[in-house]
């Protein structure tokens, strides 16, 4: 009597307790670590949670090259710690001298320099990133003379908590021409900078350069992590921290932003780029959904009368004049391809006849989706 056996492949999904990203030891944490490595692609992805000290990663991200040069990865450690030294000390220097004092005048009329928008708008968050560096060194300086905290959980720690460079980094060009029209417009503003400027604990930089030292200092640390992860052993208790301090760095780095943020860009240039535009357009509880370029015809004679673009909201229909056939609407709105967009083949054959107008899309009207009726038009005639 023979047998056959019919081999087949079989899908498993493996669910793990979380309490396995929590485990108390650092042996518990490898064991767990080989598991998902030997599995293969993973659904394990998250934040450094401050309550809990834990790190989780996709492992399938981790970097598999490794050069093993201890005395490389102390020296790239050690030039982390004392360029943050540097930093905390411009930084605070920065506060002190110049942002400090024109907040303070802001608030009085008599001593006014600049207004409390201008301050807003140059200085944004910078005490609140300033904090949070210090912490941060404070920290980074307690490890390096005791060795008893684990340097990776550290960086991720506080890369998780700088947030706060994002806000500072998404308005730091409006700061510096804030500053640049401030500064030719503005005696009193230029005589206190010239002053402020000559102290020797802001080491000769100016107001200009200062405002560009954050985004600088994320930058520095995406460099100096991934140097320090090359020359980590991918078993070494640092590792995993390191990997997810790196990927936030990145993240804040490239300004990749959360939903609500992106959200909030889209109606910002939006409304930035259509004339007369209604400003209850920026809205949290608004999505846009697709947009049209289409033609405008007469409703007696259904011949073309002008380019329009639809914008259909997630509440309502929005229609806006384009200034010619040949341009769409997103990219006046400087958005791209943000958004899914259907085809008007009427304007297709129009395009060629582009008109020459102003380049600026004007708000038409708009109306509450429960208030649309749909009409299935013939497709032949392009309507």
């Amino acid at each position: 009597m023979s047998l056959s056996y019919d081999f087949q492949c079989q899908h498993y999904d493996v669910v793990v307790s979380d309490r396995c990203l929590t485990a108390p030891t650092h042996e518990d944490r490898q064991q767990y670590q080989a598991l998902v490595n030997n599995i293969g692609d993973s659904a394990v992805h998250g934040p450094y949670s401050f309550k809990t000290d834990r790190v989780t990663i996709d492992p399938c991200a981790l970097p598999t090259e490794f050069v093993a040069d201890e005395e490389r990865r102390d020296s790239l450690v050690d030039e982390l710690i004392t360029t943050e030294e540097n930093y905390v000390s411009n930084m605070t220097a920065f506060c002190d001298i110049i942002v400090k004092p024109l907040r303070l005048r802001a608030k009085n009329s008599k001593n006014l320099i600049i207004g409390l928008y201008q301050c807003n708008t140059i200085f944004n968050n910078v005490e609140q990133i300033l904090e949070v560096n210090k912490s941060f060194l404070s920290e980074l300086l307690i490890w390096r003379s005791t060795r008893e905290a684990v340097f990776g959980d550290i960086c991720a720690k506080y890369l998780y908590h700088m947030e706060c460079y994002t806000k500072f980094l998404q308005g730091v060009d409006a700061a510096q021409e804030i500053n640049a029209q401030e500064h030719k417009t503005n005696y009193n503003y230029r005589l206190f900078l010239q002053s402020a400027t000559q102290n020797t604990r802001l080491g000769g930089h100016t107001l200009y350069s200062m405002l560009a030292q954050p985004g600088q200092r994320i930058t520095r640390y995406t460099m100096l992590l991934t140097k320090i992860l090359k020359h980590t052993d991918p078993s070494d208790k640092n590792h995993s921290s390191l990997i997810a301090a790196l990927k936030k760095a990145d993240e804040i780095a490239t300004l990749a932003d959360d939903s609500p943020t992106k959200l909030a860009k889209v109606f910002f240039n939006m409304h930035r780029s259509i004339l007369n535009c209604p400003p209850t357009l920026i809205s949290q509880s608004r999505t846009l959904v697709s947009h049209l370029d289409a033609v405008e015809l007469d409703p007696a004679t259904l011949r073309p009368q002008r380019p329009v673009t639809i914008f259909l909201l997630t509440d309502k229909l929005m229609i806006v004049r384009r200034p010619a056939y040949a341009v769409r609407g997103l990219d006046l709105c400087g958005l791209g391809n943000e958004s899914p967009a259907f085809e008007s083949v009427l304007l297709k054959k129009l395009e060629k006849n582009s008109l020459k107008s102003e380049k600026q899309l004007k708000f038409k009207d708009w109306i509450n989706l429960g208030d649309v009726e749909i009409l299935q038009g013939n497709q032949g005639n392009g309507q």
